[in-house]
């Protein structure tokens, strides 16, 4: 069993798209090693997300090479966004679960 342990980072949020390129919201979740604080590729990220304080969907994501998995939600409709992360798994790494849970005002 693996004594490694892999943390989230940061959360980014950001828009694009629309008129006011505002349409759809992009989130971003950095996993990394925890001591090295490098960023791991091949984490499945699975991840709740909160519109106004009301659960509104769960999702996964898989890190890339960075350690950046990317999630995008289409015509986002407008509220304040928190992502919660509920569970992170990676082969060779178990999670330290003092993850991140950061807002948005979209």
């Amino acid at each position: 069993m693996t004594n490694k342990t892999a943390n989230v980072e940061s959360i980014t949020y950001s828009t694009f798209g629309g008129k006011l390129n505002d349409k759809h919201l992009l989130v971003n979740i950095k996993v990394v090693d925890a001591s090295t604080q490098v960023g791991l590729s091949s984490a499945e990220v699975n991840l709740e997300v909160f519109v106004d304080g009301v659960s509104y969907m769960t999702s996964s994501v898989t890190t890339s090479t960075d350690g950046i998995g990317e999630w995008k939600l289409l015509n986002a409709p407008s509220g304040q966004y928190e992502i919660k992360v509920l569970s992170l798994a990676h082969a060779d790494y178990l999670w330290d679960d003092s993850a991140k849970s950061l807002g948005f005002d979209k």
